[in-house]
């Protein structure tokens, strides 16, 4: 932990910054004195989580609690603050995570813990712990000693079993916002008394992704030098220069492996970070497909002039590419060189195909795909019209109403005297009803068909 992030940790709720909505809820559950058996604090590292787990067992813990607020200054919190607490447990989850481990710990929670104290056992990146490290600990987690809570912390929700996430109060804990991490650094650089330019502090709060601990951290390396310049701020952590990535997509567009190839080993040599240049270039490729968002009117035509050449579909085909390389980048770092010649390669080998022959090969496919469900299907002969001899005989025996008739004269369905419904067909596979009459050549019209005839009708199953 860093000098600024260890001075300036919150002593209070209120001093939480970017929190808000867990303060509160944390803050309502310690003044009506009902507590969960145990917390899931989720969120990504600098969020507060553990900040959080020890401000509630400050005030669990405090000798004069003002509300729900800690005074900070008692033996109890000065002992909390400083680790060498009884009533708060740390755990490092990535470490202690043998079933050897939690038995121990579940094993020393057991212990009596005196009215008007809390014991807070908090277990960081618990998704590290085994299946069997968690079924040894399910029991005193649902069910804890009297007077003690556990908090669970984790960056990987996904990995915590589903039995231990049932038994846990989850809090979500969002990134700060830039503005929020700006109104930090502006209260730490005040109290330290370092002059600062306010562009680097945004800088710094871009580069932080939302944590609060990483943008303290991201702060001390430059305040050593006495002053928080922009210059320096960017040098080091400002964004590809968008010239840069604009030259090099127009290069990829024109074929030009090599002049591609100069651009981002310039970058390298500019001493870029992987996820700076990644970051940069998907960055891009969001802006091209939502040029219509961006102000500035010239940098709008040339993504607008970008995107008509490379087109929507090569484009949401190089951002998945662009992913993948970003999970070999975390497996093989010191490959980036490589992978950023194997992008360039890729992108360009896609300029081979036009987005009209893509489409096209997927629409001959789908047709290809509707064509096999064609022929699996039984072949429907077509059916020739029913004869007009066989109407007039319908006239002398059968007595009823049509109550159906094709458009192409090759089923009439007739309702007889009883209410028996039958078909007229030339073809048993233009069948509707059960009962029917196999007849050949209906005439052209049957306007002339009688509405009633005799209660006689020949049959055919």
């Amino acid at each position: 932990m860093s000098h600024i992030t260890k001075k300036f940790r919150p002593m209070k709720f209120a001093d939480v910054l970017g929190q808000q909505i867990n303060v509160t809820k944390l803050t309502t559950a310690l003044s009506s004195g009902i507590l969960p058996p145990a917390y899931l604090f989720i969120g990504m590292r600098g969020m507060g989580k553990t900040t959080c787990a020890r401000l509630i067992t400050m005030s669990l813990n405090c000798e004069q609690r003002v509300g729900v607020e800690p005074c900070g200054k008692c033996g109890s919190c000065m002992e909390i603050i400083e680790g060498s607490s009884d009533y708060l447990v740390e755990v490092d989850g990535a470490t202690n995570n043998k079933v050897e481990d939690m038995r121990n710990l579940t094993g020393s929670v057991g212990y009596y813990v005196p009215e008007g104290h809390y014991k807070v056992v908090v277990i960081d990146e618990c998704h590290s712990l085994s299946k069997a490290a968690w079924d040894a600990s399910l029991k005193t987690i649902e069910e804890p000693p009297p007077r003690v809570l556990f908090i669970f912390c984790t960056t990987d929700v996904q990995k915590v079993i589903a039995t231990v996430k049932s038994r846990c109060t989850p809090i979500q804990f969002a990134g700060a916002t830039e503005a929020t991490i700006v109104e930090m650094l502006k209260i730490v650089l005040t109290a330290e008394n370092v002059p600062f330019e306010e562009p680097a502090l945004m800088a710094i709060a871009k580069e932080s992704g939302g944590s609060i601990r990483d943008a303290q951290s991201i702060l001390e390396g430059f305040i050593r030098s006495g002053k928080i310049e922009t210059s320096a701020v960017k040098s080091i952590y400002t964004a590809v220069d968008a010239n840069s990535i604009i030259t090099y997509f127009n290069n990829v567009l024109a074929k030009d492996m090599e002049a591609s190839t100069k651009v981002t080993m310039g970058w390298i040599r500019s001493g870029h970070t992987p996820d700076l240049i990644m970051n940069s270039l998907l960055e891009h490729l969001r802006n091209m497909i939502m040029s219509f968002i961006v102000t500035d009117s010239n940098l709008r035509n040339m993504l607008k002039a970008q995107r008509d050449k490379a087109g929507d579909t090569r484009i949401a085909q190089w951002i998945t590419f662009f992913y993948d390389q970003i999970k070999y980048l975390k497996e093989y770092p010191m490959e980036f060189s490589l992978v950023l010649d194997l992008i360039t390669i890729r992108l360009i080998d896609t300029l081979s195909v036009s987005t009209k022959t893509i489409d096209k090969k997927k629409k001959e496919a789908d047709e290809k795909q509707e064509e096999k469900v064609v022929e699996a299907a039984p072949a429907v002969k077509k059916a020739d019209p029913l004869n007009k001899t066989l109407i007039n005989e319908l006239k002398e025996v059968c007595g009823g109403l049509i109550t159906e008739l094709t458009p192409d004269y090759c089923r009439v369905t007739i309702t007889n005297a009883k209410g028996t419904v039958f078909d007229v067909v030339s073809n048993t596979q233009v069948i509707k009803n059960k009962l029917y009459i196999l007849g050949e050549n209906l005439p052209e019209v049957i306007k002339g068909y009688p509405q009633s005839m005799s209660t006689y009708c020949l049959q055919k199953n």
